[in-house]
């Protein structure tokens, strides 16, 4: 399934997502529903999973870790909330860092595995989230 809204057979202003989600770590910084944020990514899976999704569907997990010291977070070193947001823009520059523009749109919760260690990958419990428009 891919993120996005429906406009038919009843199911108007719900978001389906992916039963796996590729999970960005944040350092220090929270993302909400509804914002559209600059990043810096410069860990090198985390380099990996941009690179990936570009060539795809561009929808990525974001969830902010709860020590912003750790290099290289597992599972239990993220919080248990975060959000599906897609990348709008990337950049890369010469130090061999990303700048990405994400829009973060719906609330997630409760990551329950990973599933690569090339970069952090979980699988969401299956849920269909409704979007509120304000």
């Amino acid at each position: 399934m891919v993120i996005g809204f429906r406009n038919d057979k009843g199911d108007k202003d719900k978001i389906f997502y992916p039963a796996e989600l590729p999970i960005l770590p944040l350092r220090g910084t929270v993302a909400y529903p509804d914002l559209v944020m600059p990043l810096i990514v410069g860990r090198e899976r985390s380099i990996k999973l941009i690179d990936e999704v570009m060539g795809k569907d561009k929808i990525i997990g974001i969830i902010t870790q709860k020590n912003p010291d750790i290099e290289d977070p597992s599972i239990e070193d993220l919080h248990t909330v975060g959000t599906i947001a897609t990348i709008m823009k990337m950049v890369k520059m010469v130090d061999g860092s990303q700048r990405i523009v994400v829009l973060s749109l719906i609330h997630i919760s409760e990551p329950t595995r990973l599933l690569s260690i090339s970069y952090a990958v979980f699988c969401l419990k299956k849920k269909t989230y409704t979007h509120k428009k304000s």
